[in-house]
């Protein structure tokens, strides 16, 4: 299974640190991030777009480039946000850089806007545009280049919470990331309509899925404690309290974050993995403390690895 660390809040609103604030901190600390996962061994790391950076795409692609560049062998990704109002796609340009200059280690991931009013949401035309554009500057590129345009061209994700998205991502052959909601039963079924129709020969990846899901996990209680505080300082008070995990997670539990210890998480983790199948597992860890999400990291990756088969 592949291991992407999903920076879900790369952008710091208020904070300091050796004279850094706000998109500077936020860049110093994902570059860092990545090279640390790296050498945990995740396979990727994503600066995607999420809760407060859907203003910073451009931030968001320049993070994503330092860490290509600082990072070996992981695949680096960036986020983009289309845009609800169907107005014109941007951004191509920036993506299809960051693609030539890290040939076959770059993923988009493009989510639907989730602030869309409400009425017809289909990401379908706009993805197909955006599709056209990355394949305009694509072509663009490589007119004085030796390498193909499928040696260079982007992993494109399609992320979504609903099952009109990863129909969408089949009919475009994408990969399709499933961004589980805080206020939903798990609906493996989702995932049926993507596995029998995905179009394979559509695009690079597919079919392949990616669960993503939120976790932050600690050595000893006390230490899961700390995070869970943490965890509901950085909660925006709209959202679900965060709880901890137990030792045993009934069929319809809800998929908030999971937070605890290996042995508290663990049971919930594959429960998850088991309903839902995932090719890819990007996990999140909103936590403001550099080392506390670093520490999730290495204890997630354990959990996932002990579950791999040993052939």
């Amino acid at each position: 299974m592949e291991l992407i660390v999903d920076d879900q809040a790369p952008i710091h609103v208020s904070s300091q640190e050796d004279g850094l604030t706000g998109t500077a901190l936020a860049a110093q600390e994902a570059v860092r991030l990545a090279l640390d996962c790296e050498q945990l061994g995740w396979d990727g790391y994503w600066a995607a777009a999420g809760l407060g950076t859907t203003g910073h795409p451009h931030a968001l692609t320049a993070m994503a480039s330092a860490a290509a560049t600082i990072t070996g062998s992981i695949r680096v990704g960036t986020g983009l946000v289309l845009p609800a109002d169907g107005g014109p796609v941007r951004g191509a340009a920036g993506f299809m850089s960051l693609a030539h200059l890290h040939p076959r280690r770059s993923d988009l991931i493009v989510t639907p806007d989730l602030d869309a009013p409400p009425g017809p949401r289909s990401p379908g035309p706009r993805i197909a545009a955006l599709l056209a554009a990355l394949r305009h500057e694509d072509a663009q590129t490589t007119l004085d280049t030796a390498d193909p345009p499928d040696r260079t061209s982007p992993r494109i994700w399609l992320a979504g919470r609903h099952a009109e998205d990863s129909a969408v991502a089949a009919a475009h052959g994408l990969p399709f990331c499933l961004r589980l909601p805080a206020d939903e039963l798990p609906r493996p079924e989702a995932l049926d309509h993507y596995r029998r129709f995905c179009r394979t020969e559509a695009g690079p990846g597919a079919p392949r899925i990616a669960l993503a899901v939120r976790i932050a996990c600690a050595d000893d209680p006390d230490e899961a404690a700390v995070l869970r505080a943490l965890l509901a300082w950085a909660q925006p008070a709209d959202q679900p309290t965060e709880q901890p995990a137990t030792t045993a997670p009934p069929p319809s539990a809800r998929p908030r974050t999971l937070v605890g210890t290996p042995e508290q998480v663990r049971p919930h983790l594959a429960h998850l993995l088991d309903l839902y199948r995932p090719d890819t597992l990007a996990v999140s860890t909103p936590c403001p403390d550099h080392q506390l999400r670093l520490r999730s990291f290495a204890l997630v990756r354990e959990l996932v690895t002990g579950r791999r088969p040993t052939a």
